[in-house]
């Protein structure tokens, strides 16, 4: 019993944390979440209030939204980087990375998220919520998508787009380092950030975060294919593809890589939290990760089927890997 409590107060914090609510001590709060009860704003969960400055800049991205047809035009990926842009320590023995991938093409640089940000290193508590220290992320400049791209000799105007998993604050903080950048993501995961239709959506959509997204490229129905998966095909060569998995978030999505040197990859974000989801099955993913899985997820009912497929395409000799397992991302940055 005495070493169930520290794994309970450890899931608890990771729920709670990654959800952003604002009281920690509120279950009044915490019930609201569960229910979902629409009508509430970030600046204080259960009271109705006018637009505050932050939702009013959400609001406004739908008009900066354009529609572009593929990637730019960067010739043919020639290397895959794995960067760990956000590391965090919800336990004393736990450390969780923010598994980003930089593309390397003939004439420029792709992302696969974006991690943290500058900004969010300098105002930790104004970009990501005071509800953030729990998780105690590290807060370096150096694990910055933006810093580790400048010692592999890029500069930020290099990222000519971001494919993001999806809108959550350790998945896109880091986007406003490359404002020139246009951000790819679902149609749904756009609309479910910029609505914030219901308390789970106020509370893990950062305003800021959304609010700097000036160029955004969203798909809808999946028109193609790739590792038997429905997908929007990225780039004219076929080797980047967009891949809808919703359930961590109403539009979250997979994106699937074709390496030159390890063939495809598959990056999962968070429809998988632990690797065991994808190589042995939800059952024996650790039970505290499986609990702030299903608290954050926002539509549990897929989750499983999530693991499920992404156990499928692991079985068929590919690469597949979530945004937080340590092990893998050492595994694939040390290749």
């Amino acid at each position: 019993m005495r070493a169930v409590i520290p794994r309970t107060i450890s899931a608890l914090r990771v729920c709670l944390a990654l959800l952003n609510i604002p009281r920690l001590e509120n279950f009044t709060t915490l019930a609201m979440l569960v229910l979902a009860i629409p009508g509430t704003c970030r600046r204080g969960v259960g009271r109705r209030c006018s637009p505050c400055r932050g939702c009013t800049a959400v609001s406004a991205i739908q008009h900066r939204t354009v529609t572009l047809r593929m990637l730019a035009s960067n010739g043919l990926i020639t290397r895959v980087h794995h960067l760990n842009c956000a590391s965090f320590r919800p336990a004393p023995r736990s450390l969780m990375v923010t598994h980003v991938l930089a593309i390397e093409h003939q004439h420029g640089v792709v992302l696969v998220d974006s991690g943290l940000g500058n900004a969010d290193v300098i105002r930790p508590m104004a970009r990501l919520g005071i509800t953030v220290r729990p998780l105690r992320p590290a807060l370096l400049e150096s694990e910055t998508a933006v810093a580790q791209l400048a010692i592999l000799g890029f500069e930020a105007s290099d990222v000519s787009d971001v494919v993001a998993t999806h809108l959550d604050y350790d998945h896109i903080g880091g986007a406003s380092d490359f404002p020139n950048a246009t951000i790819h993501t679902t149609a749904a995961e756009m609309e479910a950030a910029v609505g914030r239709r219901s308390v789970r959506e106020r509370i893990r959509y950062r305003p800021d975060h959304v609010a700097a997204l000036r160029q955004v490229t969203t798909y809808g129905v999946a028109p193609s294919g790739v590792l038997g998966l429905d997908s929007h095909q990225l780039d004219a060569a076929g080797a980047i593809h967009l891949v809808p998995m919703p359930g961590h978030t109403r539009g979250h999505a997979a994106v699937a890589i074709r390496d030159p040197r390890r063939g495809w990859l598959l990056h999962a974000g968070d429809s998988a939290m632990h690797r065991n989801a994808i190589l042995l099955g939800r059952n024996r993913t650790p039970w505290p990760l499986r609990a702030a899985e299903g608290a954050l997820a926002m539509q549990r009912d897929r989750v499983a089927r999530n693991h499920r497929t992404l156990s499928e395409v692991h079985s068929r000799g590919h690469r597949v890997f979530c945004s937080h397992d340590l092990r893998q991302y050492e595994a694939l940055s040390n290749e």
